[in-house]
């Protein structure tokens, strides 16, 4: 996954932002393990405040991955892996609108049909996912 203010001068946090790596971890041969994609999550900017992508949890059986991106929490159907597409988001808005502050999901977890996201300034949101493409393949 990428690290927050890319830069061109840092060789190991490349810009865009919003870059993942997806990596093969063969369960019988963990030691393996290598980067078979690695997609821009938002080709077309995304989200203004978000800079920078981290905690993303992945739940192939389900066919999802929940994460936060500084700015928002996301949702992506992760069904063609090579491929994620954002289904979903989450946003609380600016924590005090007249300056620019951190704030916004630091951490988000999927767990029996609901996102978890830890806010930076304000708490704990539950959010309870009803969308048929959250509930996994075969529900």
């Amino acid at each position: 996954m990428s690290s927050y203010s890319p830069s061109e001068e840092f060789s190991n946090c490349q810009p865009p932002h919003d870059k993942i790596s997806i990596i093969e971890v063969p369960t019988g041969a963990p030691a393996s393990a290598e980067v078979v994609n690695e997609p821009v999550l938002f080709p077309d900017g995304g989200h203004e405040e978000t800079i920078g992508c981290h905690d993303i949890t992945a739940y192939p059986e389900k066919g999802i991955a929940v994460g936060a991106c500084i700015g928002d929490g996301i949702i992506m159907d992760i069904t063609d892996p090579d491929n994620p597409e954002e289904i979903g988001s989450f946003d609380r808005g600016p924590w005090d609108p007249d300056q620019l502050s951190m704030a916004g999901s630091w951490s988000a977890y999927y767990y029996n049909g609901h996102v978890y996201s830890s806010d930076i300034q304000h708490g704990l949101d539950v959010l309870r996912l009803t969308d048929e493409r959250t509930l996994g393949p075969g529900h």
